[in-house]
């Protein structure tokens, strides 16, 4: 009974440190991809709480799409977003107050910075 209480007690105390670690990045980020086609290559990056869950949209040349499966393991940030009909895998590291990480898209890995603009509103 103390193991299964044990590792019933290692899982809570990850998953709620991921949770807090995701709310990291709540807020607006600026991003530039230097090597995207124009009108991709900059954007903005929108992280919220919705219903206790972090999530966002990246907006790009006038519209915005969702982040789909937002995670945070060793370090690395992860989500997928969908552009012209291709689920695009981005990873990142936070560093203060700046993302450095990739895109991959068909072409290739395209490198991706990003520089918070705002706080979150508590």
């Amino acid at each position: 009974m103390k193991r299964i209480l044990f590792i019933f007690l290692a899982a809570f105390i990850s998953f709620v440190a991921t949770g807090n670690d995701l709310g990291k990045l709540i807020g607006t980020w600026d991003y530039t991809a230097s090597y995207a086609p124009p009108g991709y290559d900059k954007g903005q990056l929108v992280f919220f709480d919705k219903d206790g869950i972090t999530t966002g949209q990246v907006k790009i040349s006038g519209y915005a799409t969702d982040i789909k499966n937002l995670k945070f393991s060793e370090g690395i940030y992860s989500f997928t977003v969908t552009v012209e009909y291709q689920d695009i895998p981005v990873s990142f590291k936070l560093e203060g107050d700046k993302l450095t990480g990739k895109a991959s898209s068909p072409e290739g890995d395209l490198p991706i910075e990003a520089k918070k603009v705002t706080e979150p509103k508590e």
